[in-house]
Parts: structure tokens; C-alpha cells; sequence
């Protein structure tokens, strides 16, 4: 919301106080994450990675993160085959309920904004809705990701009540043998019926779609049934060739592939704009493709952390061999402030990114392609096509 909103405009929105506002923007710029331009601007507030000088010119640090993905478990009742954690089976060592809550209160302790509970998938654990349940009690905003296939009139009822922020559906196409290719064909009707329940009871749902050349095709068949379906927006990322989806390598798109790709998205915002949210938030070079796709920037290790089933505290699921801790063994807080982050938080730039002029707009773009393809985690993000 801050990005071209005067501060007026988000109190309304947020129905707070104007003063109120105004103190958190002001908190956010002593952050380096807006420039707020103040009252009696021409819309007062940018976010500064859309600026000439970005959020990562310094370190980026926060005291905890504004968002957690807690993966309860690596149970799945469908077997993917871009899965990027092979997941099926439920690890032997997931975290017990009383862990699981105990994780949650240390979080909600450390002011922790958003808790994105998913799998493997999240329903098959038997105490989801008591996890997510005290996260929302906590004052935790709470998000779903599923694959929607287990979702009856009953869960959506349940799901209401937490008031979630977005329940995300994994969706990689627009008919039975486009998505039975990712999922099983079998499965696609449970996905829509699931869905439809969700949006029955006026849930807020995103579809997510991993794209790979398998599916980029389908990019427009699957915007147009978002929209007759009626969901509020949907997520396409990149599909990353680890797990399960190692096996479709080849599939992944090229760097000339991803910015025909984000053009294609730019020119589907402007069109579906009032009908359908497209969001870009994963792909921090975007705005090099067209300036309407905005700036995003990879948050991993400065203000998002991912915990795994048995615990593991990671930056990201594509950077699980950055093991920062587990939280059996130490406190969040002390794994936070570990120093395993440290490169993620400082972005001391290799290659061409370390030479480009926007490396302080877009972090860098994803550190996790430098990881992949490079062996080293500050390299360029060898996907980029900007400056090759």
C-alpha cells in the first residue's frame, strides 16, 4: 500500500488514524524500505526499490522477520513432479504440536507479521487448524498454501474463522491434461472443487503457478479460468528444477524465455487490471522488463525465514542447505541473529551483478539461482538477462 498512497488514503483503508500511519511510515523510511515524501505531495509515499537508490545500497537487517513459511509437514497426498521437496511421506522428526505452538509464540513474541503455514500439505496434518488457530489468537496474520484437493464445505467453514490473509492453490494449468501433467489428471477436479468452497464462502484465494516450458502456453488459458472462477489474484513463479522437479531440468526457462515471459505478464496486468491481481513479487529484475511490474526484492534472510518440518531454520526452500539452526536446539532469536544470514542481509555482489547499476533496486535478484548455477551464493543471478 505504499507505494504512491498518501498517508490519508492507507489510514482509510486500514481504518487507523492518520497520525498512526504517518509514525509507521516513518519508521519504514528509517528503514530504508520507502521514501515517505510527506503531506501535500503528488502521492506521497515510494517504495524505495523502484527508486534510483534502493534498499540494498546498506545492509538490510530487521530485528525478526515480517514473514515466516512454517512447513508443518512433508506429507502429500499427491506426488508432483516439479516438487521442489520431493515431498509424499511425513518426515519422522516433524515437530510435535507442542513444539509447533512454542515455535509460534516465540514468533508472535518477536513481532513477527505473517505465518504462510504449508507442506508437503498442510491439511494432512492432523493439528493444522490448532496451529493456525493460535497464530491468529497470537495477533499472527495467517496464510494457506494447499493443493486444494482436500478441501470440503466443512474445512472452508473452518478456514473463515481465521480470517486468512490469502489461501494460496498450486494450479500449473487450465484443463484436466495441462495440469494432470504437474499433478495428475485425476486430481483436477478435486482442485476446482476445492477452490469453488474456498470462494463459496468468500475466502480470499490465489492461485500459484510454478511456469516451465511445459506450461508457459497455458499462461493465458489459466488467467482466463482465474477469472471465471473468480479468485482474486494469481501468483506465477518460476519453476526451480530441485526435488522431485530435477528431473525436468530442461523444462526450466532461459533467461531470454523469462523476459519474454514478464513481458507477456505486463501487458496481461494492464489488461486484466479491475478483473484480476497478477503478481510478480518473486522476480526482483521485472521492473527491467516494464516499470508497471514494479520492484519487488528477495527478502530471504533479512526479513523472511522459512522453518522446515523437523525445525530447520533456512532463508529460503531453494536455500535449505543454509541451515541456520533448528529450533530444538536454540531459540528463533538466536538463529536469527546467527551469522549465517550475513551474506544474504549485506549483498556483497559478484559478476554482473555486482557491477550493475540496479543491484541496489533488486537485491541482486535471486540468490538462489547464483546458489544453483553458480556454486556461490553472492554470484550473479545467472538467470538475468539484463547486462549479459
Amino acid at each position: 500500500m505504499c507505494e504512491g498512497k498518501s498517508a490519508e488514503e492507507i489510514a482509510h483503508s486500514l481504518k487507523l488514524s492518520k497520525a498512526e500511519v504517518e509514525r509507521f511510515l516513518g519508521e519504514l523510511e528509517a528503514r530504508r524500505l520507502v521514501r515517505y515524501k510527506g503531506e501535500g505531495s503528488e502521492g506521497d509515499n515510494e517504495a524505495l526499490s523502484t527508486s534510483g537508490k534502493g534498499m540494498w545500497s546498506s545492509r538490510v537487517y530487521f530485528d525478526s522477520p515480517i514473514f515466516v513459511q512454517f512447513d508443518v509437514t512433508n506429507a502429500c497426498n499427491l506426488r508432483c513432479a516439479h516438487c521442489v521437496t520431493s515431498s509424499g511421506e511425513p518426515l519422522e522428526n516433524e515437530l510435535s504440536t507442542q513444539e509447533a505452538l512454542s515455535l509460534i509464540d516465540e514468533l508472535a513474541s518477536l513481532g513477527v507479521f505473517q505465518i504462510g503455514f504449508s507442506g508437503g500439505e498442510a491439511l494432512l496434518r492432523r493439528d493444522i487448524f490448532t496451529l493456525m488457530e493460535h497464530a491468529k489468537k497470537r495477533g499472527i496474520k495467517v496464510q494457506l498454501t494447499t493443493n486444494a484437493t482436500l478441501i470440503s464445505e466443512a474445512t472452508a467453514k473452518k478456514l473463515v474463522k481465521l480470517e486468512p490473509i490469502t489461501v494460496g492453490v498450486s494450479l500449473e494449468g487450465a484443463t484436466k491434461q495441462s495440469y494432470g501433467s504437474f499433478r495428475g489428471e485425476e486430481n483436477f477436479e478435486r482442485a476446482l472443487s476445492g477452490v469453488r468452497a474456498l470462494l463459496r464462502h468468500s475466502l480470499p484465494v490465489k492461485l500459484k503457478v510454478a511456469v516451465s516450458r511445459r506450461n508457459l502456453s497455458e499462461v493465458d488459458a489459466i488467467l482466463k479460468l482465474a477469472v471465471e472462477l473468480g479468485v482474486e489474484a494469481v501468483d506465477m513463479f518460476l519453476l526451480y528444477p530441485e526435488g522431485r522437479a530435477r528431473g525436468m531440468k530442461d523444462e526450466a526457462l532461459s533467461s531470454t524465455e523469462i523476459k519474454e515471459f514478464l513481458t507477456l505478464l505486463a501487458r496481461r496486468r494492464r489488461e486484466y487490471e479491475g478483473k484480476l491481481a497478477i503478481d510478480v513479487d518473486d522476480k526482483p529484475n521485472a521492473f527491467l522488463v516494464d516499470a508497471s511490474l514494479g520492484a519487488s526484492t528477495c527478502g530471504a534472510g533479512a526479513y523472511w525465514a522459512e522453518v522446515l518440518p523437523n525445525g530447520d531454520v533456512v532463508p529460503c526452500i531453494f536455500l535449505r542447505s543454509m541451515r541456520a539452526g533448528n529450533v530444538r536446539e536454540a531459540s528463533f532469536k538466536e538463529i536469527w541473529q546467527g551469522s549465517v544470514w550475513e551474506p544474504l542481509r549485506s549483498r556483497r555482489l559478484k559478476g554482473r551483478c555486482g557491477e550493475c547499476e540496479h543491484a541496489s533496486r533488486c537485491g541482486g535478484g535471486c540468490r538462489a539461482n547464483a546458489l544453483l548455477l553458480l556454486g556461490d551464493i553472492m554470484q550473479e543471478d545467472a538467470l538475468c538477462w539484463y547486462g549479459g
